[in-house]
């Protein structure tokens, strides 16, 4: 496999390294894409188009809709069919990026383990049949941080997330 997928820790660098080690391959004149995993979707593109998501409100505010998003989620309890949805959606884009970027080396800027941990802060029900589905890929690079230093980073996000799942990443991601 010539892909490589940066993963573990919202927060803990790997868009800033993603494109350092673009611009490092291009150096080389390694012709390389960077996916960036969760943002490319037809679902996310689809929200964008239909105006779901304002960029245009402050920042805070922002975050402060997503931090109440992920907990309205939690509570009512993401339904297995959104989850699989959603995973299917990922699913779509890795094939496709996959056939379009043959020739390429394919940097992977988060990748199907972060829904992994992500169903189960959700406690979606039969998670554990996602697993299967999980392409492997062999160049894998771990990147860790503290969940002060993710929230610091990602305030979007509910603190209890980083608290609660930084090992659960870890473990996720070192078994696969």
């Amino acid at each position: 496999e010539k892909d490589i997928i940066l993963k573990v820790s919202t927060g803990a660098g790997k868009t800033t390294i993603a494109n350092m080690l673009t611009q490092y391959a291009t150096s080389l004149n390694i012709q390389c894409e960077i996916v960036h995993f969760v943002h490319n979707n037809l679902l996310y593109r689809a929200l964008l188009y239909l105006g779901y998501y304002n960029f245009d409100l402050p920042r805070k505010l922002i975050y402060k809709r997503s931090r109440e998003h992920s907990a309205r989620e939690r509570v009512r309890k993401t339904s297995f069919i959104k989850a699989f949805l959603r995973f299917f959606d990922s699913y779509v884009q890795y094939i496709f990026y996959r056939v379009i970027n043959r020739d390429k080396l394919i940097i992977f800027d988060r990748y199907f383990y972060d829904y992994l941990v992500s169903f189960e802060y959700l406690n979606i029900r039969w998670r554990s049949f996602f697993n299967k589905f999980v392409p492997n890929v062999d160049n894998k690079f771990l990147f860790v941080s503290t969940p002060s230093v993710s929230y610091r980073r990602k305030p979007e996000r509910v603190k209890a997330f980083f608290e609660r799942f930084r090992n659960r990443h870890i473990f996720i991601i070192t078994k696969k």
